[in-house]
């Protein structure tokens, strides 16, 4: 014979925050609203801009750099952060290089 004080009782209630911490399951919240088709091309858009920044940069610790503010914004699963971050350094080092070229194409030949 069971007691009331041996019985169990499971209260149902909603799932908190998945588990995550508040900023993030705000996050999660937005994501799981979001098209994923979207999402999928803003990954795909950020994917190749991070690959065009590695064959642009020779050296890794350039690199590792560059793309600190990015691996943040992924690390908080911002996505869109990221790829605001990603386009802004691409727009930069792009002006960059066309600075640089110029400077280079106007040159005088004797140097």
């Amino acid at each position: 014979m069971q007691t009331s004080s041996m019985r169990r009782t499971h209260a149902v209630s909603a799932p908190s925050n998945h588990g995550l911490p508040a900023d993030l399951a705000s996050r999660f919240a937005q994501d799981v609203q979001r098209d994923p088709v979207d999402a999928f091309h803003d990954a795909q858009t950020l994917y190749l801009i991070l690959h065009d920044i590695h064959q642009l940069v020779n050296d890794p610790t350039t690199r590792y750099v560059l793309t600190a503010r990015i691996r943040e914004d992924l690390a908080r699963c911002d996505l869109a952060a990221a790829l605001a971050e990603a386009q802004q350094l691409l727009q930069f080092n792009e002006r960059r290089c066309n600075a640089f070229a110029s400077a280079i194409r106007d040159r005088p030949d004797d140097c």
